[in-house]
């Protein structure tokens, strides 16, 4: 897909590879806040069902 993209040039190389970046740059900002709502939700599990 990336490939028929570039070739036909509905957008440059770089233009794409910028967005690419910009995404998974967006991806690594949220990580941290699923891992702390996952460790949150498993001390409240642990908390409401465990010893």
């Amino acid at each position: 897909m990336m490939k028929s993209i570039v070739e036909e040039k509905l957008v440059s190389f770089k233009t794409l590879e910028q967005k690419i970046f910009s995404y998974v740059c967006e991806l690594g900002r949220e990580m941290p806040i699923v891992e702390a709502m996952q460790t949150a939700s498993r001390k409240a599990f642990k908390k409401a069902f465990c010893c």
